[in-house]
């Protein structure tokens, strides 16, 4: 730190698409548990894990901060969304400076694009000791 100069390995990015209805009582954090059970925690390894989609977009902040804030636990080092009106409108009751808006490159390229079908995901639990053991709830207590 003495040049004032500090390396960064920029990550490579993991695009999540989530297409597709959301069924009832499904929440962020049902969205980020079916994914650390589909890749593993150690399933997006130092890499930024971008959700889109026009399921990710449905979803209300609180829903998209819990699956930012648990990106963690698959191994990330950021969960982000592109923004879009729920976003600005979230920002603007908060900013007290000037902000700027990002999102990735129309061409951007990914380590690893994976599609899920959210009609197919139901309420989730993340059992016993490790967060990809995550099961749909209407799986529990048939074994």
């Amino acid at each position: 730190m003495a040049t004032g100069r500090l390396w960064f390995k920029v990550p490579e990015s993991l695009n999540l698409i989530f297409y597709g209805k959301l069924n009832p009582w499904v929440s962020g954090k049902d969205f980020i548990l079916f994914t650390i059970g589909a890749i593993g925690v150690d399933g997006a390894l130092y890499q930024a894990m971008e959700f889109s989609g026009e399921t990710m977009r449905r979803l209300p902040m609180e829903g998209r901060l819990t699956i930012s804030n648990m990106a963690v636990e698959a191994g990330g080092k950021s969960g982000i969304f592109e923004p879009d009106e729920t976003t600005l409108q979230y920002v603007k009751k908060r900013a007290m400076r000037p902000y700027r808006l990002y999102k990735s490159d129309p061409d951007a390229r990914y380590k690893e694009v994976k599609e899920f079908d959210a009609s197919k995901i139901h309420p989730q639990v993340a059992l016993p000791h490790i967060p990809s053991n995550t099961k749909d709830v209407r799986e529990i207590g048939k074994d």
